[in-house]
């Protein structure tokens, strides 16, 4: 190899010198992050890392990258990030917003967030958490919710559904009064037939009412040939008889 063609490898070497820092308009705190991943070797540093690969020998302007000094410089795509003197364009960094000629970079503040190459800031839904120079949603506080949604419906249901039987005992409870009652009445006018037959075989002794005249009639023991006489109320005393007290509904026959 000849002198000349070794001055050419190394003028060759020197005019692509590039080398990596971290992107410029980072927060200082992001900034020390990238670096970090810098010193540790070019294989710790990815695509989303927001490390620039800068010449070293030659200028660019911002907007705009070229790969070695005798390459044209080519136009950066919109969501990338050419601050300047970049070899190649990187992508805009999570967390921070790019502007759509790829010049410049601003971190996005709380109640936003914004992913690799985002041009604008998204705005943090309801009920998520998105703090400063985040690139993705808290969806916690959207999970919390629901479950307490969730089980406000449950309770809700719980509650009516002890609502729901409490009155179902409460209508079975009346029913059951309902019918002890007709229970009740029934045998009372059972015993009263019972009472009435029997007495009427006896031929016993009782007072007769015209229901439309209101008279009363005392009834004899017609067996024993009594036909009995018509009386007035309050003629005869109560002691004088066997209170039978078993009364008819049309009120026609009444035993005292």
């Amino acid at each position: 190899m000849t002198f000349g063609n070794i001055a050419l490898l190394l003028f060759a070497i020197q005019s692509d010198a590039r080398r990596l820092i971290p992107c410029p308009g980072l927060v200082s705190s992001d900034a020390n992050e990238v670096q970090d991943l810098i010193d540790i070797g070019p294989r710790a540093v990815g695509p989303t890392s927001c490390a620039c690969n800068v010449a070293e020998n030659y200028t660019v302007d911002p907007g705009f990258f070229r790969l070695n000094i005798s390459s044209p410089a080519l136009p950066c795509r919109e969501g990338s990030y050419c601050p300047g003197n970049m070899t190649e364009p990187t992508f805009c960094c999570p967390g921070y917003v790019c502007s759509r000629d790829t010049t410049s970079m601003s971190p996005c503040e709380e109640g936003t967030y914004c992913p690799p190459q985002s041009v604008q800031k998204l705005n943090c839904p309801p009920l998520a958490v998105c703090e400063a120079r985040t690139d993705t949603q808290d969806k916690w506080g959207t999970i919390l919710f629901i479950f307490l949604f969730v089980i406000a419906l449950w309770s809700l249901w719980y509650l009516y559904n002890i609502g729901s039987h409490q009155k179902e005992d409460i209508y079975l409870e009346m029913i059951r009064e309902v019918e002890a009652e007709e229970r009740a009445r029934s045998a009372k006018r059972l015993e009263y037939e019972r009472t009435r037959q029997m007495l009427l075989q006896k031929g016993s002794v009782g007072i007769q009412i015209n229901s439309s005249t209101g008279k009363k009639r005392l009834l004899g023991d017609e067996k024993n040939g009594d036909k009995g006489s018509s009386i007035t109320a309050g003629s005869i005393s109560k002691s004088n008889f066997q209170i039978a007290d078993v009364s008819e509904a049309n009120g026609d026959i009444k035993m005292v």
